[in-house]
């Protein structure tokens, strides 16, 4: 404690009591009456064992004063340092280091000069080609760099916001801590180092935010000149057989780019890696390759760049022009344009690829010989040029691109609008043609070797459905057919559906084939998964075979009238691949599984013939003529129109069939026709219904249960006998 107050003491002996020019200008420093940091108003060094919430206020000035103050925190924190244990000296004196670098790098950056918006130069009246050109390739490096900016302002804004939640952190910490903690001083120095690097990145990203504003205004200005030459672009016919003296270099040079890609190719086959050096040696190798494919893909660009460049100032100077090779060259441009993007990402990832496997291998492995260092230090800076020369042969890419445009642009204002829309029509046509077919051949899966397409899977659609539209066709003639014919209506029925099943079959062989399977395959395939099927799918398989035992059987057939176990009544109206529908007679539709249809007893009412005999039960009471019962029902079954009586055989009976408790029971025994046996609820009632009516007519009574209680032999006997009697009945 002692020590400490002594170092206090000297430090404030330092401060104010040194030589008099030292002492007048740290007065007129810290005394600054409107940053109060005391009772006084004086600001105060800040005492690393003793942070003030606001002790950051010393450190809020011009960077001038700035400097001298950090100057006089470097002394304090030094004799600070002498009362520091041995074992925290290291750490003390790193912090320290930290602490003063950060305030000297925050005084410089607030000395600079805040930046001025940039100077708009004067746009020219005319623009070369060229300069057109650079002005494009201007504002693409620009609209990188201001791409580039934007996301280091928003990285560092989330870091300075993550770090001032730090320091919120640490100083609520640090004021719980009490002074007479041995660490404190140290906790005091972290605080001082992590809010002086915060402070630091706030200057910093407040700096970057006014580039950022510069940045893009000098974006904005490259974009208004580039509109600008668009606008005003010259040339004259004198340029041309400049620029095709330098077309012809170009060729030559790309011949050569061309042998050179070849003979680095041949070199890099059938090289075998049996040792590090033979590996690297083969890596150096592939990376050659791709740098020499970029150096002939560059040297396209060029030619290709150069004829458009030929084809612009032809259309500017007003030239002899073949409109129609030009859309041609349109056509061939895109293409080329379209192939290097796809080329330049893949030598893109295959050049970082191999740069960052060359510097791990330079830095993580041992090396064993100067050989293989050598290799991978080549690997290494080959990668780094293919870079470079892909950034070129990005830029060259671009600006075919905006050449092609301008082309068409020029080409437009000589062939006039209407031509102009036409064939742009024809080309985007032609171009979604293109796109489309790609997109429509590129594989999705693979069936064993067969590629399957979109084309592929349209077809099976396409095939699938003609053949539903011709087992729709057939089936509807036949019903035309049926309709006319009611008797081979069923008939026709099974032939409809079994065509149907036919045509689908052979449609799906069809379409299967047309995407290249085979079936010898497809058999095995199928063979394999039928113990699935049938354990996943016995359910339908099942039904699937009894619809199949029911149309060719034909014990069940469209129209027939059939009753099941479960008592279910009806017509057959379909019977289709897992199921049969039956309409009863209220106009209910059941769904019925085939299998319970081949595997359950059915009822089949109209089988082999379509009538059928129905028995009318009814009663008349006992006494009644038998004759006239007779006469009277065989008159009423005449007046029911479904009496058949085709032949002798089928004359309505009337047969007496039993003596009830109450009446004499008969039975109407009566064949009617083929609609009536689908309704024989309806024809029972309408029986009855005439029965009745003739048993009334003819005055023959209808019996109804009764019991009749016979009395009199008591009443005829007198006294002890009587009452004898009585008692023997009860």
């Amino acid at each position: 404690m002692r020590t400490t107050w002594c170092h206090r003491l000297l430090c404030v002996v330092f401060i104010f009591c040194g030589n008099l020019s030292a002492q007048d200008e740290q007065n007129d420093l810290l005394n600054i009456s409107n940053k109060p940091n005391n009772e006084a108003g004086v600001l105060v060094v800040p005492e690393a064992s003793a942070l003030e919430t606001d002790w950051w206020h010393f450190f809020d000035d011009e960077p001038a004063s700035l400097d001298q103050r950090v100057q006089v925190l470097e002394k304090r924190l030094n004799a600070l340092l002498a009362s520091l244990p041995p074992e925290a000296l290291d750490s003390g004196r790193e912090l320290r280091d930290q602490i003063i670098a950060n305030l000297q790098a925050l005084a410089k950056i607030r000395g600079q000069k805040p930046f001025e918006p940039p100077v708009i130069p004067a746009f020219k009246q005319a623009y070369s080609i060229q300069a057109w050109l650079e002005l494009e390739s201007r504002y693409r490096d620009k609209k990188k760099e201001v791409v580039d900016e934007r996301a280091d302002i928003d990285h560092l804004s989330t870091a300075v916001e993550a770090a001032t939640n730090q320091y919120d952190t640490e100083m609520a910490s640090y004021i719980s801590v009490t002074a007479t903690e041995p660490n404190k001083m140290i906790q005091g120095m972290e605080i001082m180092a992590m809010r002086s690097a915060l402070e630091l990145a706030r200057q910093r990203l407040s700096r970057n935010r006014d580039v950022l504003i510069s940045l893009q205004r000098e974006l904005e200005t490259l974009y208004n000149e580039k509109k600008f030459a668009e606008q005003r672009l010259v040339a004259t016919g004198d340029e041309i057989p400049v620029l095709k003296k330098e077309l012809s270099n170009q060729e030559q040079t790309l011949i050569k780019a061309s042998n050179f890609l070849n003979s680095t190719r041949s070199k890099a086959l059938g090289a075998i890696a049996e040792t590090p050096e033979a590996a690297a040696k083969n890596r150096l190798q592939e990376q050659r390759v791709i740098y020499a494919s970029v150096e002939e893909a560059i040297a396209r660009l060029h030619v290709t760049a150069t004829q458009g460049i030929i084809a612009l100032t032809a259309l500017l100077s007003n030239g002899e022009i073949n409109s129609d090779e030009l859309h041609d060259q349109f056509e061939v441009w895109k293409t080329l344009v379209k192939e290097t993007s796809g080329q330049l990402a893949g030598w893109q990832a295959k050049s970082l690829r191999e740069q960052g496997r060359s510097q791990t291998q330079l830095l993580n492995q041992p090396l064993a010989t100067a050989e293989l260092k050598a290799l991978h230090e080549n690997r290494n800076q080959l990668s780094r040029e293919s870079l470079l020369k892909l950034q070129e042969l990005n830029d060259l890419r671009l600006n075919l691109v905006v050449l092609t445009e301008m082309c068409r642009l020029q080409l437009a204002k000589q062939e006039g609008v209407l031509k102009h829309w036409w064939i742009t029509v024809n080309e985007m046509v032609e171009s979604g043609w293109m796109s489309a077919s790609g997109f429509l051949t590129g594989s999705l899966f693979k069936i064993g070797d067969t590629p399957v397409t979109i084309l592929g899977l349209l077809r099976v659609v396409l095939i699938v459905t003609i053949a539903l539209f011709f087992s729709s066709l057939l089936r509807r003639m036949l019903a035309k057919i049926a309709e006319r014919n009611e008797d081979e209506s069923s008939a026709l029925y099974t032939i409809g559906r079994l065509g149907h099943y036919v045509i689908l079959l052979v449609g799906m062989m069809i379409a299967l084939s047309s995407i290249g399977l085979d079936f010898s395959n497809l058999a095995l395939v199928a063979g394999a998964l039928s113990v699935g099927i049938g354990f996943g799918l016995q359910s339908i398989v099942n039904n699937f075979v009894s619809g199949l035992i029911l149309l060719f059987e034909r014990s069940l057939k469209v129209g027939d009238f059939v009753e099941l176990d479960s008592g279910v009544l009806g017509i057959v109206m379909e019977i289709n691949v897992r199921s049969t529908l039956i309409n009863t007679n209220d106009n209910v539709d059941i769904i019925v599984p085939n299998s319970e249809l081949v595997g359950a007893k059915v009822t089949n009412w109209t089988l082999r013939d379509a009538t059928r005999r129905m028995r009318i039960p009814f009663g008349v009471a006992y006494g009644s003529d038998k004759n006239q019962v007779k006469k009277a029902v065989l008159e009423a079954a005449d007046r029911v129109p479904e009496t058949l009586r085709r032949s002798k055989k089928h004359e309505p009976q009337v047969w007496l069939v039993g003596f009830g408790d109450s009446s004499l029971d008969f039975e109407l025994v009566v064949w009617v026709s083929q609609a009536a046996v689908k309704r024989p609820a309806g024809v029972t009632a309408a029986y009855m219904w005439e029965i009745e009516t003739s048993l009334q007519q003819y005055g023959i009574e209808i019996p109804f249960p009764q019991r009749d209680l016979h009395v009199r032999s008591l009443f005829e006997k007198k006294g002890a006998e009587a009452e004898a009697i009585l008692r023997g009945k009860l």
